[in-house]
């Protein structure tokens, strides 16, 4: 099954802020033949207090050429991680475009750097997004600290209002960074998800500038939601 095609490796005892190098060899049935990806590095997470960046590529749905682009543009400002805010692929259902569009064509990146990324309404919440992603349970929102910044990763298609399962343990997330203060060591939280929290068009949907009557904006907005 496809199932025992994907495997994760987890990776102990490692040095921070070193490079690491390594080799994906597989290997049939009978170990007569094998593939073999050409050597990669990356490199580990940066100590507390050492300067870091990272991208941010939203929206990889149906683009591989342009993503190609972007993830080699990217690579070349040498990231230490990806941010993917939603919509990876224009399906979540279609594996192909997992296989095909969204990892072939951001590859030079993101077999260089970790990514983390949120569901986006194209996922459609489709399977394929929790068995390619190895993220902290419930993989649909979690939570991960580099350097000084903690980030705390939402699924905006799900309910986000207050008592809902995904605000109550935002605020106690945010709550614990605020009872330990400095000894945290965080000085940055980022919240992250697909959806968009302001806009500076008045429909959310940038659609204005086509001339189309607002109420014909939002039956189309509603309908694609749905």
């Amino acid at each position: 099954s496809d199932d025992q095609r994907l495997h994760t490796a987890t990776l102990r005892d490692l040095k921070p802020e070193t490079a690491y190098y390594y080799q994906v060899i597989v290997k049939d049935v009978d170990g007569q033949s094998e593939i073999a990806s050409e050597p990669l590095s990356f490199q580990s997470a940066s100590l507390l207090d050492t300067p870091y960046a990272f991208a941010v590529i939203s929206d990889t749905q149906g683009n591989p050429q342009v993503n190609g682009e972007l993830g080699e543009m990217a690579w070349a400002l040498r990231p230490n991680f990806l941010v993917i805010p939603g919509d990876l692929v224009d399906n979540g259902n279609e594996k192909e475009q997992w296989l095909n569009e969204f990892f072939a064509s951001l590859n030079p990146l993101i077999s260089r750097v970790p990514f983390y990324p949120v569901l986006g309404n194209h996922e459609q919440n489709a399977d394929y997004y929790y068995r390619y992603m190895a993220l902290p349970p419930p993989e649909y929102y979690y939570s991960f600290r580099y350097g000084n910044a903690a980030f705390f990763m939402i699924d905006s298609n799900k309910n986000v209002d207050e008592g809902s399962e995904q605000y109550r343990w935002l605020e106690k997330q945010l709550s614990e960074l605020d009872r330990r203060g400095s000894e945290s060591g965080v000085v940055w939280r980022f919240v992250c998800f697909h959806h968009p929290v302001y806009s500076s068009d008045e429909n959310d949907y940038g659609d204005l500038w086509k001339g189309k009557p607002l109420g014909r904006i939002a039956s189309q907005a509603t309908d694609q939601a749905l």
